[in-house]
């Protein structure tokens, strides 16, 4: 029988992905989601996936909606509600799944989340895992860095038309990344394995590039020109923001995901490097 796997945030960049990879390998799928209503949501339905309307906070409605499931995907957000809010999300997932008996939970936290980071969405995220480890649920941490499409924003999509590939750090700092393609795949196998991977907490990382070499990538698949510039990181804010905390850590310090190690341990996932990416999604970076 295939297995069951509920998908919180369903609709979003994560979510979705790792619902597509497990629609990909057979199993029954059931998706949280504040608005089933939505484009997204429709489609989900559309594909095959039981929508279950919930926020990230609700525990009745989660507990609901993950009873007699084989595993749970689940991530908590920041950027409405502020760390803590992250916090009590957490708790809610994780009180929930403990009521519905969930036999593996996997939590989608971020790269170096327990380095002691001092980046506020970061920590948050490591009081969240520390909660799983203790709530005696069967678990794996995944730690994603960088996602690839974070430079789909309109801001840098513009900088791209004028040739320009603008971030807060320098030319030829190094900084991890990984797609939604690849974290959706890896997520998909955790989901359907958990005798491999229950217990651990594995960083997840597909290619790993300096700004000047992104630039360049992005230059060859637009077809023109593209020169890196760097950000003065004050535009992100006053000293100890979160966005700005986290460039800051991106320059001093940054991830240290064992890349070849993940391959080797995962070789059915497609593993993009940035320049396969961005070549896959070249109609959208234009």
């Amino acid at each position: 029988m295939p297995k069951t796997i509920l998908v919180v945030g369903a609709t979003g960049m994560q979510g979705g992905a790792v619902v597509r990879s497990l629609l990909k390998k057979g199993a029954t799928v059931r998706g949280v989601t504040r608005r089933p209503e939505s484009a997204r949501g429709v489609a989900l339905e559309d594909a095959g996936v039981a929508l279950v309307s919930a926020s990230m906070s609700d525990e009745d409605a989660l507990a609901e909606g993950m009873t007699g499931v084989d595993g749970v995907f689940a991530l908590t957000t920041p950027f409405e509600g502020g760390p803590d809010d992250e916090v009590v999300q957490g708790r809610a997932l994780i009180n929930a799944a403990s009521r519905a008996g969930v036999s593996h939970f996997v939590f989608s936290s971020v790269g170096s989340a327990d380095q002691a980071t001092g980046i506020p969405h970061f920590d948050s995220k490591h009081e969240v895992e520390k909660m799983l480890q203790s709530s005696g649920l069967t678990h794996t941490i995944l730690r994603p860095v960088y996602f690839m499409e974070n430079i789909l924003s309109k801001a840098t999509i513009q900088r791209l038309g004028e040739g320009r590939f603008a971030l807060p750090m320098s030319p030829d700092r190094i900084l991890q990344q990984v797609c939604a393609p690849d974290y959706g795949e890896v997520t998909a196998e955790v989901l359907l394995n958990a005798d491999r991977f229950a217990g651990r907490a594995i960083d997840v990382a597909s290619d790993e590039l300096t700004g000047e070499q992104e630039a360049s990538a992005l230059g060859s698949v637009l077809g023109h020109e593209v020169a890196y510039e760097q950000l003065p990181v004050d535009a992100l804010g006053a000293p100890g923001s979160d966005m700005r905390s986290m460039f800051e850590w991106f320059e001093s310090t940054g991830y240290h995901a064992n890349i070849e190690a993940l391959r080797e341990e995962l070789p059915g996932v497609g593993w993009y490097s940035f320049a396969d990416w961005a070549n896959a999604t070249r109609e959208r970076l234009r």
